[in-house]
This record gives C-alpha cells, sequence and structure tokens, in this order.
C-alpha cells in the first residue's frame, strides 16, 4: 500500500539495547521501497532507497545489505510522494522541517516521508559502531559514534518527521539517512546544507507497528528518555 509506515520494534527498545536478531531484510523489503533503519547490535546505520538497502558502517564504508541481514528497529514504505520535485535551498537542517511545513500545513500530528535529491555543500552524518556487549544502551553507543563531514557531495536523504505524541516509539521530530550519489558513503544525518537540491513528500497516516516477541524485549522497562533520543539523534 502506497504510503503506509510499517515499523518494526520501537526507538525506546534501541534505547535499552534490546538489538539482538530482528526482522530479516527480505521481509522488510516486502513492506516498503524506502526508509531507515538500523542492524543487529545497532551496527551502523540502514538506508533504503528504490528497494535496495544500504549498511552504513561506522568506518565510512557501504554494502549493500543481504536478504538476511537482521534489523532491530527499521521503518519503511512504498514511497508515493503527492508533491514532488520542490527546488529549494536548505541553510540547514531545521529548513527541512519548515519546507515541509509549508508543502504539507496541518499535518503536525501526522507522519510525513520525505526525499531529497541533490549536492549538498555540506553534509555532516553519523554512524553507531556497535554493541560492544549484549544489551548496551544506544545511550552508551553515541559517546563512540564515528562522524563524517563531506563537501559538495551528491547523494539522497531519505526519512520521516514524526509527530511529537511519536517520542519514544519513533524519534519525534526528523529522522534523516543519506547515502551517496555514487554509493560509498554516508550515514544518519546530523547536519546539512545546500542549495538547488529537489525535496519530494507524502503524508502518512496509516501506521502498523510490529513489536518483536523475543524476551529481550519482553523484559526490557522501555521507559521513555526524551533527553536521551535527542541526544543520540542529534
Amino acid at each position: 500500500m502506497a504510503n503506509q509506515l510499517y515499523q518494526y520494534s520501537i526507538i525506546n527498545a534501541l534505547m535499552d539495547g534490546v538489538a539482538s536478531g530482528g526482522i530479516e531484510l527480505s521481509n522488510l523489503q516486502e513492506l516498503g521501497d524506502h526508509g531507515l533503519g538500523t542492524f543487529e547490535s545497532i551496527d551502523g546505520e540502514m538506508v533504503m532507497i528504490d528497494s535496495i538497502s544500504y549498511h552504513l558502517r561506522a568506518d565510512g564504508s557501504i554494502e549493500t545489505a543481504t536478504a538476511h541481514n537482521k534489523l532491530p528497529f527499521a521503518m519503511v514504505t512504498n514511497f508515493t510522494p503527492t508533491i514532488s520535485g520542490r527546488k529549494v535551498s536548505l541553510p540547514d537542517k531545521d529548513a527541512i522541517y519548515k519546507t515541509a511545513k509549508e508543502m504539507f500545513p496541518s499535518t503536525s500530528n501526522v507522519y510525513l516521508a520525505l526525499k531529497i535529491d541533490g549536492t549538498f555543500q555540506r553534509m555532516k552524518v553519523r554512524a553507531v559502531r556497535g554493541q560492544r556487549y549484549k544489551g548496551q544502551p544506544l545511550s552508551e553507543l553515541g559517546d563512540s559514534q564515528a562522524v563524517n563531514e563531506y563537501t559538495n557531495i551528491e547523494g539522497t536523504v531519505f526519512g520521516f518527521r514524526s509527530p511529537p505524541f511519536s517520542q519514544g516509539i519513533s524519534v519525534a521530530g526528523g529522522h534523516l539517512h543519506f547515502v551517496s550519489a555514487k554509493r560509498d558513503c554516508g550515514g544518519h544525518v546530523l547536519e546539512l546544507e545546500a542549495s538547488g537540491a529537489e525535496i519530494s513528500g507524502a503524508v502518512i497516516k496509516d501506521v502498523r507497528i510490529e513489536l518483536p516477541e523475543s524476551v529481550e524485549f519482553n523484559e526490557a522497562k522501555l521507559e521513555k528518555d526524551a533527553g536521551g533520543i535527542g541526544k543520540i539523534e542529534g
């Protein structure tokens, strides 16, 4: 179904270190053609563009993910933009959400899927290095994440703007991942700047969340840590 959001697990679970196993990529790709997430043990970042998923690692390398890769957290949609190809100038990441609000007024309490294509004068991304022990919380991993900056790099940003009430379920506000046009680098977007980029988007009101059945998930506290989420997600 076009522009239905499928989400596996919740951000609070990652914050608590629930990251063993997850949904297999082959199953996830049946539920969406664009999206983002992370891999088992919170090893790097995932971005899905046109049904191809990329594993963005902390060492700066990138590879095409395989069907049997498992993801403990993911959000995907069959992206069918209702507004596409709008030329925008983005002095910073916040400008994306200001533009989205102009494109889709009166949508503060629903989800938006956003895609930006172009050359970015500045792109700052991070990738998490992965758990050093089972159950290590995501909040700890932020201290050792790898941060890379690029200039004048062509590529694609895809992600979601989630409503305020979703904090802890997803990331309230923006959650965006980047992959270069050459498919040789990428990561979770921390900062960006672009002029003449093209933004496309769609409203998402149909949301499906699947929760893990594992003992690890069901024994986790899953207490909302809004400050910790904000810090790790940038």
